[in-house]
């Protein structure tokens, strides 16, 4: 089940995020700025467990007043039972 991210999922972001972060495919996020972009993150569900997380970001482009979606982090575990 995908939903949005809540409080108690950051510390389950961090740690999915840093498996990415020492292979250096994603940059390194500190829990406050995971706490600071909470409101962007959605995470995957199975089983009660949190098994991976996403972030979407919305740019607003100044010419024309469009947002676009930009997909800032996203990270799973690499065995899902």
């Amino acid at each position: 089940m995908i939903r949005k991210a809540k409080m108690s999922d950051v510390k389950k972001i961090k740690k999915l995020l840093e498996i990415y972060a020492k292979k250096e495919i994603l940059l390194n996020r500190s829990l406050f700025s995971i706490y600071e972009s909470l409101r962007d993150f959605f995470v995957f569900e199975k089983n009660g467990k949190v098994v991976g997380c996403c972030a979407m970001h919305f740019w607003k482009d100044c010419l024309d007043c469009l947002d676009f979606p930009n997909c800032s982090e996203i990270a799973m575990q690499k065995k899902i039972k």
